[in-house]
């Protein structure tokens, strides 16, 4: 698992070996996963840059990849681009931990994801038990082998069509936020400060039926309008652009697929030129 490129453990086993050194690197959960596609983003603004996006995981794991990538790199990276939505600044609900299985004996890794997430005494000492319960990974490996995705920087691929069903089982979708995810936010924001990379807020598209169905979008908007301002950051927000409108451009309602993530990414290199970067 060590050696592995799946979308379970490519991100980690790249940063861990130095195999990461970007101008730009994307931070978020799926959503950065998918919708941004750094070979599109490089050749408009000519630098290299990398998705560190992780599935289903939160601010706290976007700032833990933020600080193995500082810890591995020979510079910090020129730019960050953040991906946000309603739910960024919540914990971690313990989605996708096994991903953390094969690095127990990574002490600096495993110092902060011991804050994260809960794992048992057996789960650190008996490795057979640990890689037993989280058995689903080997199944997640073998679907990542017969299907081989395309992968590029750490973009996944989806060439799939809009697909409502979990859409049409929601009525409402609850915004809130974790002071202590917000402070350790600032925290990285600090840091990005202190070494002079430019941090860009990037709201990518969420199909418009969706964002209808956010519950305070105001106190939503206010917090990051409030970050950004704070910190002087630059805020890109493309929730009512006409690609939110077409369904044409996700998979579901929370993911662009292959069409919406490249039209996307050609829009957003055209915004970060007229923001100056990669000059």
């Amino acid at each position: 698992m060590h050696k592995s490129e799946s979308f379970t453990f490519g991100i980690w086993n790249k940063l861990l070996n130095n195999r990461i050194q970007s101008d730009l690197i994307i931070l978020g959960d799926s959503r950065a996963w998918t919708n941004y596609n750094p070979v599109i983003i490089d050749s408009a603004l000519h630098i290299s840059s990398y998705d560190l996006g992780i599935s289903g995981r939160k601010a706290e794991t976007s700032i833990l990849t933020y600080h193995t990538y500082m810890q591995h790199t020979d510079a910090p990276p020129r730019y960050v681009v953040f991906d946000i939505y309603y739910g960024t600044m919540c914990t971690t609900n313990g989605y996708g931990r096994s991903q953390f299985t094969p690095y127990f004996n990574n002490d600096s890794l495993m110092q902060t994801v011991r804050t994260l997430e809960h794992f048992s005494w057996a789960d650190y000492h008996v490795p057979f038990y640990r890689y037993f319960r989280h058995r689903e990974l080997f199944y997640n490996e073998l679907v990542f082998l017969l299907k081989h995705p395309v992968v590029e920087q750490g973009h996944y691929t989806f060439n799939t069509s809009w697909n409502p069903t979990v859409y049409n089982t929601i009525d409402h979708i609850d915004y809130s936020h974790d002071t202590s995810v917000l402070c350790a936010v600032r925290a990285m924001l600090d840091e990005c400060t202190t070494d002079c990379t430019q941090v860009i807020l990037v709201h990518s598209p969420f199909y418009i039926g969706a964002t209808n169905k956010i519950s305070d979008t105001s106190d939503m908007w206010n917090m990051f309008r409030n970050l950004a301002r704070e910190y002087n950051l630059t805020l890109l927000d493309y929730s009512h652009h006409p690609l939110s409108y077409d369904t044409n451009n996700f998979y579901d309602a929370h993911h662009l697929n292959v069409h919406g993530a490249n039209r996307f990414s050609r829009l957003l290199a055209h915004d970060l030129d007229s923001l100056g970067i990669g000059k």
